[in-house]
């Protein structure tokens, strides 16, 4: 069997690991997780902030202009050389909604989730889970 060759460049861990773990990323290098590439935790949060900011003071989503306002001012300063494009801040942008309805939204799946539990809980009982149901004698054998 032959052996694999793993490029230096891509992976250049620390030493006691062999060297075969990969370097840390960077803040806005995307991750592999999953399958797919992420940015690191919280890397979004400034500018959600900054939406969600917006969206308190006019009840109403950042429009595109404001978005890129926004990034031209405020890009450099969160992201540094790691920023996203206008284009994915913009796609971003699509995905968020106020804390306070994604918040209901999960009490709201909780609670169906509950609900849908707890019915199939009745259902045992109903198929053949009856508590009552008690054997006398000994069946013959």
């Amino acid at each position: 069997m032959k052996e694999q060759v793993i490029p230096e460049a891509v992976f250049s861990g620390p030493a006691q690991y062999g060297g075969l773990l990969p370097e840390e990323p960077s803040i806005g290098s995307r991750v592999k997780h999953g399958g797919s590439d992420r940015r690191p935790l919280r890397f979004w949060q400034p500018f959600n902030d900054w939406w969600r900011t917006e969206y308190a003071k006019t009840n109403t989503r950042p429009t595109s202009d404001d978005i890129e306002r926004w990034y031209a001012s405020q890009a450099e300063i969160a992201w540094g050389t790691d920023k996203p494009t206008l284009q994915e801040a913009r796609v971003h942008a699509k995905c968020l909604r106020p804390v306070a309805l994604v918040r209901d939204y999960f009490r709201d799946y909780r609670a169906k989730k509950r609900s849908e539990h707890d019915d199939d809980d009745d259902d045992d009982d109903a198929i053949g889970g009856d508590s009552d149901f008690q054997l006398t004698g000994s069946p013959d054998l």
